[in-house]
């Protein structure tokens, strides 16, 4: 048996308030569970997780200096040019924004 379940009942409390601890560690197994599952997802600024499907996509082009030849001796000979590149980001209920995706048109 799990020693977490093994401290629960051997608590000092009534049936109830053990009862209701097991249910708080079954529903924590639940989410767990929607986790690994993929059908939750963790956002770091909410420091919470959430529906999957409560995420949604957005896109968005940027004018950048990306480098085009690095140069292998760094002598300074790095050439670079001025390209499009498409971010996609996640953004979750409460609307911060995680990049999951970058690339150079």
């Amino acid at each position: 048996m799990n020693s977490v379940i093994k401290d629960i009942l051997k608590r000092k409390v009534n049936i109830e308030d053990k009862c209701n601890a097991l249910n708080s560690i079954e529903k924590d197994i639940e989410i767990a569970k929607k986790i690994l599952s993929g059908e939750m997802i963790y956002c770091e600024n909410c420091d919470d997780y959430f529906l999957a499907r409560s995420f949604f996509q957005d896109t968005e082009t940027k004018k950048e200096s990306v480098c085009t030849y690095s140069d292998p001796i760094n002598s300074g000979g790095n050439e670079y040019a001025d390209r499009d590149v498409l971010y996609t980001y996640l953004i979750c209920p409460k609307g911060h924004k995680h990049l999951i995706d970058r690339k150079e048109l």
